[in-house]
């Protein structure tokens, strides 16, 4: 499995892209597979920013509206994974 380049958001690191030295020789069930796990990977990341934002936020609403958009993400990366794992 390639490894995935990372940037940093706060103190998380972030995944961000597969790079191209990566997916050489890979074929193209492995590479579909690194892509569908890289997706995955970015909407848990997401969730967890507006996790990190909604521990902030004062006003119950608005941390409401942010923990929702979390779990969506979450949400959206588990289809994903349910996809791969197909």
């Amino acid at each position: 499995m390639p490894e995935f380049a990372l940037r940093s958001w706060g103190n998380r690191p972030q995944v961000t892209e597969i790079m191209a030295s990566d997916v050489r020789g890979m074929g193209v069930l492995e590479y579909l597979s690194a892509a569908s796990q890289l997706r995955a990977a970015y909407y848990r990341d997401k969730a967890a920013q507006f996790r990190e934002i909604a521990e902030a936020e004062p006003i119950g609403r608005l941390r409401d509206r942010l923990l929702h958009l979390a779990q969506q993400y979450d949400d959206v990366a588990a289809i994903v994974e349910a996809k791969r794992r197909r």
